[in-house]
């Protein structure tokens, strides 16, 4: 007779990146990656997003479609919700950390767009308002410009400095990622790292990768991602998340 341990998953926690990696060019998810995401639901593995984006919007609309019941994770771990629409956690910049932003990007002569936990917008617009930022993004279409701002970024010590893009630069406060957003996840659903499937395509997905017991890179990711990773799956518009579900729920 199969011991009650014996049946359940290895696999209790799925944590998916969005661009790049569920969802589709077209910014769908699709019918082949439905299909996986609920099958490994029926099969007792607990499932979430863990993106850039903010939760309003397609996260929203996602998590819905999907009927997800766990915190998500956004803004690259800056804020994470739960599906119904509350904050939950929220992981803003120090006014030290923000002064020094905003001083390396005027001297620099870069533009940004920052983020509150429930909208972008105009960097003087939302320095008016009451609303703590998590999130910058830089973006250039020239490479020595994105290097040279990656590095002053990082040389204070400040930020965690990321991307989704080879074109932009995604910061957050120092210490604040995916990964950690992840963990505390984990700590609240009482699940181990090394039960979590974590799958992405880009720098910011680094992090979480390597803190889950099978870090997944999609096949179009970034070499450093896939570097990092346990697995490469398939494309993200070949239904790469849902390939590797299946290899995921069938291993031993």
């Amino acid at each position: 007779m199969t011991r009650e341990a014996d049946t359940k998953p290895r696999w209790r926690l799925i944590a998916l990146d969005m661009d790049g990696t569920v969802l589709a060019q077209s910014l769908t998810i699709s019918a082949g990656n439905l299909a996986a995401l609920r099958d490994a639901r029926e099969a007792g593995v607990h499932v979430t997003f863990a993106t850039g984006r903010m939760f309003a919007g397609l996260v929203q609309r996602y998590a819905r479609e999907l009927s997800l019941a766990d915190p998500i994770i956004t803004l690259n771990g800056g804020a994470v919700w739960s599906p119904q629409g509350r904050l939950l956690a929220s992981h803003p910049f120090s006014a030290r950390q923000l002064d020094a932003l905003r001083q390396i990007a005027a001297s620099a002569g870069m533009d940004y767009v920052p983020y509150t936990a429930e909208r972008d917008g105009d960097a003087a617009a939302l320095l008016t308002e009451d609303e703590p930022w998590i999130k910058c993004v830089f973006g250039s279409a020239s490479p020595g410009e994105i290097a040279g701002m990656r590095r002053r970024l990082e040389d204070t010590g400040l930020f965690e400095v990321t991307n989704t893009h080879p074109f932009n630069i995604e910061v957050n406060p120092a210490g604040v990622s995916k990964a950690t957003a992840l963990a505390v996840v984990c700590r609240d659903l009482g699940i181990d790292p090394a039960q979590v499937v974590a799958m992405g395509d880009s720098l910011n997905d680094v992090a979480m990768l390597r803190f889950a017991g099978l870090g997944v890179a999609m096949e179009n990711a970034a070499d450093a991602v896939k570097a990092v990773a346990d697995m490469v799956t398939l494309h993200h518009d070949a239904d790469g998340v849902a390939h590797a579900i299946r290899v995921a729920l069938a291993g031993p």
